[in-house]
């Protein structure tokens, strides 16, 4: 029922304990991934040694198969993500995504040293924030982007978390309203078109990209996680991006809503949808919860 995972895999440090990777019941959350620093093997190579082959399998050999990334916190040294991206490329993972919590390290230039440094792994931002970006900003950086790591390249736009927003005043906009503004003026400006809006969040006056239009412009995610959000995801965006610990029940119902607004709109409803899998690593269940 849907088509991206990716693994919660802490930047810049090791896997504490390593095993068979566990299964958990459809409503039951699953774990975050177990860390410690430490010289054992990197996580991302000891999480593909160790995860179920049936899910190994089907992400690596069938033509249709869900594609298996992993995200990577700004809350670290960004020096450490490059190294993991450079392994998640090594180690056949399809995208490495890229968070943005506000007032931890930014994802642009993070972004932009992993384009530099690797040759095929997709590369995600999973999410930026509408209210701190103007999508003109947002652009001109995802045309950056592109410029360097070509067809790679996935945009990634959420609402954030409130009450970090709030603490710089960029509030007074509906969340629902700030995405859906953001990913208009954004895909307009990054087809080559012209754009005037004088009310929302995302004001413009004849506003235009000064350089020729991408080929193609990166597909546009949209972070959701109420059923308005899910709906409106599937009306503008070409992917969705659910909530972390979401159980097999809420994937299949978030995925519903997502169609559903696509059919609305007229629009393609096999959109990609991106889930959270956090893991734990342990030879025993009891161990891998005794480690959160």
């Amino acid at each position: 029922r849907w088509r991206c995972w990716w693994l919660n895999v802490a930047a810049g440090r090791r896997i504490a304990r390593h095993g068979d990777a566990v299964g958990y019941p459809d409503d039951e959350p699953v774990p975050r991934a177990s860390v410690s620093r430490d010289d054992s093997p990197s996580p991302l190579a000891m999480v593909m040694h160790h995860i179920r082959p049936d899910v190994r399998g089907a992400s690596m050999s069938r033509p249709n198969r869900p594609k298996l990334g992993v995200h990577l916190s700004n809350h670290g040294p960004s020096g450490d993500s490059l190294v993991l991206a450079r392994l998640a490329e090594e180690e056949a993972l399809d995208t490495v995504w890229l968070s943005e919590d506000l007032y931890f390290r930014g994802a642009m230039p993070i972004a932009g040293a992993i384009a530099a440094t690797t040759g095929r792994i997709e590369i995600g931002l999973g999410v930026v924030t509408p209210q701190l970006r103007h999508a003109a900003l947002l652009a001109m950086e995802a045309a950056a982007l592109v410029d360097i790591a070509g067809p790679r390249i996935i945009v990634g736009v959420g609402a954030g978390v409130a009450a970090r927003v709030k603490a710089i005043g960029l509030d007074s906009y509906s969340p629902l309203g700030a995405v859906r503004e953001v990913v208009d003026v954004l895909r307009r400006l990054l087809a080559g078109e012209t754009v005037t809006r004088t009310e929302g969040s995302q004001p413009a006056a004849d506003l235009a990209l000064s350089f020729s239009a991408l080929p193609p412009a990166p597909p546009i995610y949209v972070a959701a996680v109420g059923p308005r959000a899910l709906v409106q995801a599937g009306r503008i965006a070409d992917g969705a991006m659910l909530s972390i610990l979401s159980s097999r029940r809420q994937i299949a119902w978030a995925t519903d809503k997502v169609r559903s607004g696509a059919i609305e709109a007229s629009r393609e409803p096999g959109m990609p949808i991106a889930v959270y899998l956090p893991m734990a690593i342990a030879a025993q269940l009891s161990d891998a919860i005794a480690s959160l």
